[in-house]
């Protein structure tokens, strides 16, 4: 089994998981009577060895089918992120819905979202977060992407707007996420920064 791993940057530019790769996938002999989910499978693999063409031959393979599944989109997505190809990623985001009637999932918006941050894009990133459903809001890992993003760059009266307003809705980011926020408020701030942001949230 290839088992995707991510390693924390240790900033200063960023503090967003970023991708590492896995080499050595060789998928078995397929053709294109072979299931989605067996043409997903290899795809997922080819960009996690680093062979983006390879994907984006399953890619097409799958969406000239009727009723694609949203989890290509998403793994395409995260491909081209892997690979820099920022505009190919936009172009799938934003016409998937209209071409296909796939509707972007959670997955989707996630990792299109990591991706215009790990590529210093984070005004994009806040843009498209902010026109999310609440739904999807709800879930916790953008803000923990986005506060993190977002202190890296010096932003740090926005992170804490965007982490305060959060917790206000209930969205609070995980405890090692906070932990790492906080110690990064600590560097900057130094601890009288870090204790008024301790005051707002709770590790126990």
């Amino acid at each position: 089994m290839i088992v995707t791993r991510f390693i924390t940057c240790r900033a200063p530019r960023s503090l967003v998981r970023r991708y590492v790769y896995i080499p050595g996938y060789s998928a078995p002999s397929r053709d294109v009577k072979n299931s989605s989910e067996d043409l997903l499978h290899d795809m997922n693999n080819y960009i996690l060895s680093n062979q983006p063409e390879e994907a984006e031959k399953l890619f097409s393979v799958i969406i000239s089918r009727q009723n694609p599944p949203v989890e290509a989109f998403n793994q395409i997505i995260r491909g081209y992120g892997m690979t820099g190809k920022i505009e190919k990623a936009k172009i799938v985001f934003n016409e998937m819905n209209r071409k296909f009637a796939v509707e972007p999932d959670v997955n989707t918006h996630f990792e299109f979202i990591k991706m215009l941050c790990l590529h210093n894009m984070v005004d994009e990133a806040l843009k498209i977060y902010n026109s999310m459903s609440q739904n999807l809001k709800s879930e916790n890992r953008f803000i923990g992407l986005l506060i993190l993003e977002l202190i890296s760059v010096g932003r740090v009266t926005e992170s804490k707007d965007l982490l305060f307003e959060s917790l206000s809705n209930n969205v609070i980011p995980d405890k090692n996420t906070l932990k790492l926020y906080v110690s990064r408020i600590s560097e900057i701030e130094g601890q009288e920064g870090a204790n008024a942001v301790l005051e707002r949230i709770n590790l126990e």
